[in-house]
C-alpha cells in the first residue's frame, strides 16, 4: 500500500510541475514584447548624467538649490500645470504642446518635478505615458450617451417628467 502512495505522490508531484511550466510559458508570452525590448531600455547609470542635467535646467528655471528638490513639499507647490514650462523643460514638439494643451482643457493635471527630469528619448515617452494624459483620453467613446443608449437598452429611456415625484426622497 505503501508503493502505490509513494507512486500517487510522484505523480501528482510531477502533474504539478508540468502545470508549473505550462503556466511559466504562458507567463513568459505575455512579457515577449518586454523580453526583446529590454536591451534598448536604458538603466538609470546609463542616463544619470542626463538626469543630473535636466534637474540643473529645473533648478535654474526655479530659481532654486538642492535642499529644495529635496523637499517634498517645494516639489508638490512647484509641479508643472502650464504647457509652455513643460514644454520647455522636456523640449516637446508643437505638436505635443498642442495635443497636451487640449487634454488639459478638458482633464486637470500637473506634474511632479522629477518626473520632469525625463529627457532621453526613450525616457522621455515613458515619463510622458505615465505622467502626460494622452490626447486619447479625450476621445472618449463610451461616454454617457453610449453608455444609456447602447450599452443599457433594456433599461427605460425615463425623461424627468416621467418619474413620479411622490417616489423622489426630499
Amino acid at each position: 500500500m505503501s508503493v502505490n502512495l509513494r507512486h500517487e505522490e510522484l505523480q501528482l508531484e510531477q502533474e504539478k510541475r508540468r502545470v508549473a511550466l505550462r503556466r511559466a510559458r504562458e507567463l513568459k508570452a505575455r512579457i515577449d514584447g518586454y523580453l526583446k525590448e529590454k536591451q534598448n531600455i536604458p538603466n538609470g547609470f546609463e542616463i544619470q548624467e542626463e538626469y543630473c542635467q535636466a534637474k540643473a535646467a529645473i533648478l535654474n528655471y526655479f530659481q532654486a538649490g538642492e535642499e529644495q528638490w529635496k523637499d517634498w513639499h517645494w516639489q508638490m507647490t512647484n509641479r508643472i500645470r502650464d504647457v509652455k514650462v513643460l514644454g520647455s523643460l522636456l523640449k516637446l514638439t508643437s505638436e505635443e504642446l498642442e495635443d497636451i494643451d487640449k487634454v488639459g482643457s478638458t482633464i486637470a493635471g500637473s506634474i511632479t518635478l522629477l518626473s520632469s527630469t525625463c529627457h532621453s528619448r526613450w525616457s522621455k515617452r515613458s515619463c510622458m505615458v505615465q505622467a502626460i494624459p494622452s490626447i486619447e483620453e479625450t476621445k472618449d467613446r463610451y461616454g454617457a450617451e453610449d453608455l444609456w443608449e447602447k450599452s443599457l437598452p433594456h433599461l427605460p429611456q425615463l425623461s424627468p417628467e416621467d418619474i413620479p415625484t411622490d417616489s423622489l426622497l426630499m
